[in-house]
């Protein structure tokens, strides 16, 4: 059925908005004094994601049952064995983030020599976890699997 509509003026009016809110409307007005109110409701979002640690969040001593990863303020890493004897790092090099993940890359001495290792991480308290992207080094990458704890 066409309803023809002659001498009326049509305004429509349409808000939007980029929130969370619950219970926008549109409303839309005819000449003839009709005028009716659609609610939309918008659920809230049910999942999140953690956000991405800034350096700082990393540093500190980590261990867990393979190794020790000690980050300081300047971005340097090592990685101790399990003993953690300081005079006998595994692998030695510097961390660096990008949009999404966090980057190891080591140095030219012990394991992996000028390797960079992708990860993704987590700080939750105090347990970092980090999740394999990629990395050529199977050393490093098998030393990462366990989440970290921070030492004392």
């Amino acid at each position: 059925m066409t309803r023809l509509l002659t001498g009326s003026l049509i305004v429509a009016l349409l808000t939007t908005s980029c929130g969370d809110t619950a219970g926008e409307s549109t409303t839309t007005s005819t000449g003839g004094g009709t005028s009716s109110t659609i609610t939309t409701s918008t659920a809230p979002a049910t999942t999140s994601t953690p956000p991405i640690p800034v350096l700082s969040d990393l540093t500190g001593n980590w261990e867990n049952e393979r190794a020790v990863l000690r980050v300081n303020d300047a971005g340097d890493y090592v990685v101790l064995g399990a003993d953690a004897d300081p005079d006998l790092p595994l692998t030695v090099g510097f961390v660096a983030r990008d949009e999404v993940n966090v980057i190891f890359v080591s140095g030219v001495a012990g394991e992996c020599p000028g390797q960079t290792g992708v990860y993704g991480a987590v700080v939750d308290d105090e347990t970092l976890t980090l999740t394999l992207v990629d990395d050529p080094c199977a050393a490093r990458a098998a030393w990462f699997e366990l989440p970290f704890a921070l030492e004392g």
